[in-house]
């Protein structure tokens, strides 16, 4: 009612205006009566206006107040605007009230599905999941649209099988409602701490293998620079062709430290040595380009881009592949925030599912790639390089800080990686101005060179608001593809035996900060309960760098406690990990050893290291030199234990502070940027 005052008492004072604009008369007399036909004929206004108002509501369809007062407002201005945004209103409304009524049904079968599993149960946490679950339909066909977040196709079978949502919300939408949804496992981890573990089948790997093979494809091998060997796929030629164009994308880059000067061009070199050891290169020329990037702060990405584009431009799909939690699903995720994505659907595609859990894709995921003219390049570079300029006194003032305070957020490499706007000032003006009402402004734009128009929102804010979906492959038929495919699982690799909560502390989601400990025959060294290193023969003082998440546990005790050490304490807070009772533990292979020998060279100079599976490495150096330390080193059935030299950090005195007294430990130092 408040609107509707304000518009009525704002065509009066218009009228008013109108009436005032005429000529008034000289004669005081005159004069008066003139006012009082003025306010008559306001009056008069006023009532023909409702009169009018009510004969109109009687012809027009009703609408909500706020709507009412938008077709008032700006009727004068844009009549054909207001009849497409009354038209668009009509269209949603058919789907909004579609979706109370499923809401209602779907409130009515989960309030009988709970009371039920109370009854039965007598767990309250049985009856949250049947919340979360939703009902199924055992018997209804699967949709072939698959998920946005994981790839996995759209059914309402069976909750425990990728891509589940339940039938309230799956049957009787087509196929451009569907690709609008997630599944509930994406849901889920998108919207909470909740990780869902869910059995990925075999037959999707062979299936992606064969499609690569069968396509002119580049493929993306992600691997994570903290845990290389671990997450290099040996032989993965031999499935897609010898021939096959590889770039490979060591990720996670800003997780590692800095010990001196020129060490990122060393993890680069040491990289491809892994690589060309896991054959990866029979022919000499399938490794076209080899980088270091992190696809979490962006470091890298334009680069990688720019040689994507140049090198390759579409001539094929670019299929990322790499074993689970290699980062793959984040760097696709930042390529589709990028340049690199179509850019009519880079602010509507769906997001990949980024989670904990290894194995968060379960299919292929994608987005339309840009067919890069030389305008666009060009507007492109001079983008990147205002970019640039300012991330320049970004990062000196980022130094600054790290010298006075230290903190690994200020240690980190960083990049920004941006969107170019490839419109014209004609286009943005026009849409600028199509998208200004009632104050607010949101910036859109439409390009008709590809081969579909989709209006996409440029500025964040807006863009968060849009409505993201699923792309289909025929909505651009002559465009190529950037897939991002399911985590192949390495045995080898710990994370893939270990519960959400173990995974929390597992990951390392910050900088690596190296700790320095002193060894002498006869130690032993437990980092967690899930890694042990005896110290057989060797110098009195030899310094072992343990390169993991800096907040697990790591002791040294005598190699004639030990065994008692590990019994009293695992699965406690002093060994941190495992975490559970005696059947969590009995889950997990036993700990079973491998004996290795080091020759050390150099003093303070760290000449190998030693690959623990997931939890990170570590580095091996002397006081003395020209030494050699034989060990016996354990993991969960003496999986992903690898000896590399050189050493990746070798400069221990980097890391090295002060000795901590009354333990074998020494403090940390402040990190190098």
């Amino acid at each position: 009612m408040h609107c509707l005052k304000t518009v009525r008492t704002l065509q009066i004072s218009r009228l008013s205006k109108k009436l005032a604009d005429k000529p008034c008369l000289h004669n005081s007399r005159k004069g008066i009566v003139s006012t009082k036909k003025t306010v008559s004929a306001t009056e008069n206004a006023a009532d023909h206006v409702d009169k009018n108002r009510k004969e109109t509501d009687v012809k027009k369809k009703s609408y909500p107040v706020a709507l009412q007062y938008f077709t008032d407002a700006s009727s004068e201005t844009d009549t054909s605007r207001l009849s497409d945004s009354l038209k668009m209103f009509e269209d949603n409304l058919e789907n909004i009230k579609f979706d109370i009524e499923n809401l209602r049904a779907l409130k009515l079968k989960h309030q009988a599905y709970q009371r039920e599993l109370s009854e039965d149960t007598g767990d309250p946490d049985q009856a949250v999941k049947a919340v979360l679950i939703g009902t199924p339909d055992a018997y209804h066909k699967p949709s072939t649209v698959p998920c946005g977040g994981c790839g996995a196709f759209l059914h309402c079978n069976d909750p425990a099988v990728p891509g589940y949502i339940p039938q309230e919300q799956f049957k009787g939408r087509k196929v451009e409602h569907l690709a609008k949804l997630l599944c509930k496992r994406c849901t889920l981890m998108n919207s909470s701490s909740k990780i869902i573990q869910m059995d990925i089948d075999k037959s999707t790997y062979k299936e992606i293998i064969r499609k690569i093979k069968k396509e002119k494809a580049l493929v993306l091998m992600v691997i994570d620079v903290t845990d290389i060997t671990n997450s290099i796929i040996p032989e993965f030629l031999h499935g897609i062709g010898k021939r096959r164009p590889i770039f490979i994308v060591g990720n996670k880059i800003d997780l590692i430290p800095k010990d001196s000067k020129g060490h990122l061009n060393r993890i680069l070199h040491r990289l491809n040595q892994e690589c060309e050891r896991a054959s990866l290169n029979p022919s000499g020329e399938n490794i076209r380009y080899t980088c270091l990037v992190s696809a979490k702060t962006g470091y890298g990405i334009e680069e990688l881009i720019n040689k994507l584009i140049k090198t390759w431009e579409v001539i094929g799909n670019v299929y990322l592949v790499g074993t689970t939690n290699s980062g793959k699903s984040t760097l696709f995720n930042k390529f589709l925030e990028s340049d690199y994505c179509k850019h009519t659907c880079r602010d509507i595609v769906q997001r990949a599912t980024v989670s904990r859990w290894p194995g968060t894709t379960l299919n292929l995921i994608k987005f339309p790639i840009i067919r890069a003219d030389k305008w666009k390049l060009f507007l492109r570079t001079m983008r990147i390089k205002e970019d640039q300029m300012k991330q320049t006194e970004i990062r000196e003032k980022k130094k600054e800080k790290l010298k006075e305070y230290g903190g690994t957020h200020n240690a980190k490499l960083f990049a920004k990686v941006g969107k170019t706007d490839f419109r014209s000032d004609v286009t943005k003006a026009t849409e600028d101005k199509k998208y200004e009402i009632t104050g607010q402004h949101f910036t859109s734009y439409k390009f008709s060179s590809e081969e579909n128009d989709v209006i996409t929102n440029v500025n964040d804010k807006s863009s968060v608001l849009g409505l993201r979906k699923t792309i289909l492959e025929e909505m651009y038929p002559t465009s190529k593809w950037t897939c991002d495919t399911p985590g192949l699982i390495n045995e080898n690799q710990l994370i893939n035996r270990m519960t959400g909560e173990e995974l929390k502390k597992i990951l390392k989601v910050e900088m690596i900060r190296p700790r320095v400990f002193v060894m002498k025959p006869g130690d032993v060294m437990f980092i967690t309960g899930l890694a042990r290193i005896d110290y057989l023969e060797g110098r009195r003082k030899t310094y072992v760098t343990v390169h993991t998440n800096h907040l697990l546990p790591v002791h040294v005790v005598q190699a004639c406690d030990a065994d008692a050490f590990y019994t009293e304490n695992i699965g406690t807070e002093t060994l941190g990990l495992p975490i559970g009772d005696s059947k969590r533990l009995d889950k997990l292979p036993s700990l079973c050893g491998r004996e290795f020998k080091i020759d050390i060279e150099d003093r303070l100079i760290a000449a190998a290291d030693l690959q623990l599976s997931s939890l990170g490495w570590v580095s091996f150096s002397g006081q003395e030199m020209y030494i050699s330390a034989h060990i016996r080193a354990y993991t969960p059935g003496g999986r992903g234990m690898h000896l590399r030299s050189p050493a990746l950090l070798q400069d221990i005195a980097a890391f090295k502070g002060t000795r901590i007294s009354g333990t074998k430990q020494y403090a940390m130092k402040k990190l190098k940027m």
